[in-house]
């Protein structure tokens, strides 16, 4: 099967960008914690409904997928990606 690939971009890891999409994922990539960190919902909406609609999303932490996952054209190989 051909390799895949894709171009992803996370935040610096002490941003509050990136600490705020975490806690509401519930996952920190760079620590690789998966469960629910410490986040404050009220006023947004229960705390069961994050967890369903965030339960795909947290498996991959918090990022922007730029390019979603591609196969290189037929004679190209990966050092003529970078």
């Amino acid at each position: 099967m051909p390799e895949r690939f894709a171009v992803y971009l996370t935040l610096a890891a002490d941003s509050d960008l990136y600490k705020l999409g975490s806690k509401w994922l519930g996952r920190d990539h760079y620590q690789d914690h998966l469960d629910k960190l410490e986040c404050d919902y009220s006023g947004l909406w229960d705390i069961n409904i994050n967890q369903v609609i965030t339960k795909k999303a947290s498996l991959y932490g918090f990022h922007a997928t730029l390019k979603p996952p591609f196969r290189l054209k037929q004679g190209y190989n990966c050092e003529q990606l970078k």
